[in-house]
């Protein structure tokens, strides 16, 4: 895999790109006791939740050593919402808390479809030549009946302006790494191109993306310990409380980003009815998202009541902002029969994605707690329930991080058939096309971020540590049909619909309508 990869990779090189990846190297210097499979398992570790405190006068928490003592000044390190969590609110009590929300970090929503920028150059050309769009490149090399695509004599220096607008709709799924979401994308792509010779047609083209979507919130408890998510269901049980009532809100959050992007292209034609791509470009993102964070302890009173006492909610967000290079190739060779057209495709495609460091913040919810309903504690007597449940209102969650450089690489092969059919009726050429690839990715393994606590002020002596990313799924399908329709007077419309099948991670959908208009 490694040997593909490499060639691969002196391949796009030769072409204008090279990336030079250092994915996971900070990652590498972490501690194994600070290497953890997902966000939920580290906070959990780290600030005690889910772990007995261990009583007495000591911290309850992972980010320092559990035989600091609660007046030691290394509390005063952290900032006052982290070093709650390794204060005890009591003494010779043994806690617990529960964390739910959106606690996955954010990632990129990028589908292959919006990395692939070749398919937002639409259109095709008027009189039949090389430009036809670049749907068409794909399902077929040429688009005219009367007139091949390749082996064609072109007006030399005709050139097109072409527009296309688009809507995504994305559904991620629940892993163990990461809750799922539900996203929408709308675009708009703006181009020209040129045919420089008989053969060779260039062109530019600029696209804009606006993302909105929602996280799922499982907020499940303690997926990995039956005893602890039991243990807190029945304290909000005991309260006869959601836990939407408890925190102050619906767990999950949204995100949303913008994206501009640019990319050259070119085409050759050989051989009468083949074609070569090449194509190269780069973007810039902007991102903001908000997830909502909530845990409380659960203390064991007398009769081992399960009681939640303090509890920390907070909405956290961020604004990552990242840059993406990507190069890709596609060739590909056309047959006719029947006044079908049809052939194969092959090709392959390479982006370097980085996303900037950048640290948290958080919008405290407040508020009290709801109460519980009287007679829920009859067992206590009244200087125990004063001991324990005392309402404190909800205090921030302390769980900003921060977030260090991010770095990573995907290498896709493009396996397909195109094919195409024409028909003129009256001089208005209808062209119904439709395409299918299987796509493999080489690159992008799982991979580890690395985080501190944005709370954590002790310098070089602060914990970082990371989590993982979902590993990728290796192997999918994208389809998608569409209709060119080209008039007399050279104006083309046309309009495609797309998705990715078979992929265990996401689910999308797209629609794209376009316009192409000759001048010169």
């Amino acid at each position: 895999m490694k040997k593909k990869s490499s060639l691969f990779l002196r391949t796009i090189s030769s072409f204008g790109f090279l990336f030079l990846a250092a994915d996971n190297v900070a990652a590498q210097e972490i501690p194994e006791d600070f290497r953890f499979d997902t966000l939920d398992e580290a906070t959990r570790f780290l600030l005690g939740l889910g772990v007995g405190a261990g009583g007495g006068n000591l911290v309850s928490c992972n980010l320092l050593d559990f035989d600091v003592e609660q007046d030691d000044p290394v509390l005063d390190q952290l900032s006052a919402d982290l070093g709650a969590h390794c204060r005890n609110p009591s003494d010779n009590i043994n806690s617990s808390a529960s964390l739910g929300g959106s606690m996955g970090s954010y990632q990129a929503t990028r589908t292959v479809s919006q990395y692939n920028f070749s398919e937002k150059l639409g259109g095709s050309d008027p009189n039949g030549g090389p430009r036809a769009s670049f749907a068409e490149q794909f399902a077929i090399a040429s688009n005219s009946d009367r007139i091949p695509i390749t082996g064609t004599t072109f007006r030399f220096g005709q050139a097109s302006f072409y527009t296309n607008a688009e809507f995504e709709k994305i559904d991620r799924n629940d892993t163990a790494f990461s809750d799922g979401y539900s996203a929408e994308v709308i675009g708009v792509t703006v181009g020209v191109d040129y045919n420089a010779t008989e053969r060779l047609t260039i062109g530019l083209a600029g696209s804009y993306l606006a993302t909105d979507g929602d996280f799922s919130g499982s907020g499940a408890f303690f997926p990995d310990d039956d005893e602890l998510s039991q243990r807190t269901q029945d304290a909000l049980a005991l309260k006869n409380v959601s836990l939407a009532e408890q925190c102050g809100f619906s767990l999950g959050g949204d995100f949303d980003g913008d994206d501009y992007s640019v990319a050259g292209y070119a085409i050759s034609r050989f051989a009468d009815k083949g074609f070569v791509l090449g194509q190269a470009g780069l973007g810039f993102r902007d991102n903001e998202y908000s997830r909502n964070v909530c845990a409380f302890d659960v203390f064991n009173a007398p009769e081992e009541v399960p009681i939640i006492q303090r509890t920390f909610a907070g909405s956290v967000s961020g604004e990552p902002d990242g840059e993406n290079y990507q190069a890709r190739l596609l060739t590909g060779y056309d047959w006719e029969k029947s006044g079908f057209k049809f052939g194969p495709r092959i090709g392959g495609e390479i982006s370097h994605s980085v996303i900037d460091s950048y640290t948290e913040s958080e919008s405290a919810i407040g508020g009290r707690t709801p109460d519980a309903p009287e007679g829920t504690f009859d067992d206590l007597s009244d200087a125990e329930l004063e001991d324990f449940t005392e309402d404190q209102g909800r205090l921030p969650s302390g769980a900003t991080l921060a977030y260090e450089d991010q770095d990573y690489t995907s290498i896709r092969s493009r396996v397909g058939f195109g094919l195409a059919w024409e028909k003129d009726l009256d001089g208005v050429v209808m062209t119904p096309y439709s395409e299918a690839y299987y796509i493999h990715e080489f690159d992008n393994d799982q991979r580890d971020i690395v985080v501190r606590f944005a709370g954590d002020n002790r310098g070089d002596d602060a914990v970082r540590f990371s989590f993982k990313t979902d590993p990728p799924d290796r192997d999918f399908f994208e389809f998608k049909g569409g209709l060119n329709i080209r008039f007399e007077n050279e104006v083309q419309i046309f309009s495609d619909a797309s998705g990715i099948v078979g992929n265990d991670l996401y689910d999308s959908f797209k629609v794209r309508v376009g316009l192409r208009l000759p001048f010169n």
